[in-house]
């Protein structure tokens, strides 16, 4: 709450709670919050932040639920379970941390942006990028540039996506790489080179 207030009217939106629900969709995740705090944590969660900044947009943000699958499904029930007791959630983030190999399809994304949008929500890619290291040197370039291209083109045909993050903008500095090795899954390359990635995501925008 203390950051809140102290950035109170000048940030356009929080991420106030993230990564609550379990990998398999089964339900919370057990986390430090939920142990101290009990279940209705999230809820207190959105109220307390839009108590310290009324006019920030707050969003619940997650991943591996970017398509249809049983974990989106547990995350639409609870922010619809949200909306309904008139706790303030104005979208949610998809995180997109995907890989080029077996990317979420653009229909599953759609459809799952626009049952979330139905609830009067809006929706943010929030944390994308797109691992290529198991895939055939020769193509893993294309193939990178073409999921980008595929998934920023749903958030742009959803007129409730209001907003496309990358999780950082160049290999030499990627979560990805410093965790599990190189992977190369951001937009500019070592040598902060655009990669074909880069004209996948200006197409996507330029609806190309």
């Amino acid at each position: 709450m203390a950051v809140a207030e102290h950035f109170r009217g000048r940030v356009v939106s929080w991420d106030v709670v993230n990564e609550a629900i379990a990998d398999d969709g089964s339900g919370l995740r057990d986390t430090v919050f939920r142990q101290k705090l009990g279940d209705e944590y999230i809820a207190d969660a959105f109220r307390i932040a839009r108590q310290a900044d009324p006019q920030a947009l707050l969003f619940y943000n997650d991943y591996g639920g970017e398509g249809l699958n049983q974990k989106s499904n547990r995350i639409y029930d609870l922010v619809q379970g949200l909306r309904a007791q008139g706790v303030p959630i104005d979208g949610v983030g998809l995180q997109m941390h995907i890989t080029g190999s077996s990317p979420p399809s653009t229909a599953s994304v759609a459809s799952n942006m626009q049952r979330l949008a139905s609830l009067g929500l809006l929706v943010n890619i929030s944390e994308m990028d797109v691992r290529i290291r198991d895939l055939p040197a020769a193509t893993r370039l294309e193939t990178q540039r073409s999921v980008y291209r595929s998934i920023v083109g749903v958030c742009v045909a959803e007129p409730r996506c209001d907003a496309v993050t990358f999780w950082g903008f160049t290999d030499a500095h990627s979560w990805i790489d410093a965790q599990f090795g190189a992977d190369d899954p951001l937009l500019f390359d070592d040598q902060y080179g655009a990669k074909p990635a880069y004209s996948g995501v200006f197409d996507a925008l330029s609806r190309r």
